[in-house]
């Protein structure tokens, strides 16, 4: 009688890139995170290797607005400067920048299931 051993996924290179993978997909499918800065910004930083995006901020008078929730469990994170909050149009644009998100957070739960789907329609097939 032979013996079968098993690996973990996560303890092969691929399975280690995979399960990075997921947790990235699963943060960012989680979390809707919208941030509006109104005044002079420049693009400082572009990494490709985790995308995040730096954003430099004029010393200037600055307003911004930061919004981060969890969709899983409704935990919400909002910073608004007091001059943003202040301002009604502002206001307001971060409002529509948060539902726009959301929306696009919907659809894009809506590919993955469809995605699924099909995959299980293969595999089943």
């Amino acid at each position: 009688m032979s013996e079968t051993t098993t690996q973990s996924v996560a303890s092969h290179p691929l399975g280690e890139k995979l399960l990075a993978a997921l947790d990235k997909v699963a943060d960012g499918i989680l979390t809707v995170r919208v941030n509006t800065v109104i005044g002079t910004i420049s693009l400082s930083t572009v990494s490709t290797q985790d995308e995040n995006i730096t954003v430099n901020i004029a010393t200037q008078v600055q307003e911004a607005a930061s919004t981060a929730v969890n969709m899983l469990d409704g935990d919400c994170n909002a910073v608004f400067s007091k001059g943003f909050l202040d301002t009604p149009a502002y206001v307001e644009l971060h409002k529509q920048s948060v539902a726009d998100a959301r929306a696009i957070r919907a659809d894009t739960m809506a590919l993955i299931e469809r995605a699924v789907e099909t995959v299980q329609k293969l595999v089943t097939a």
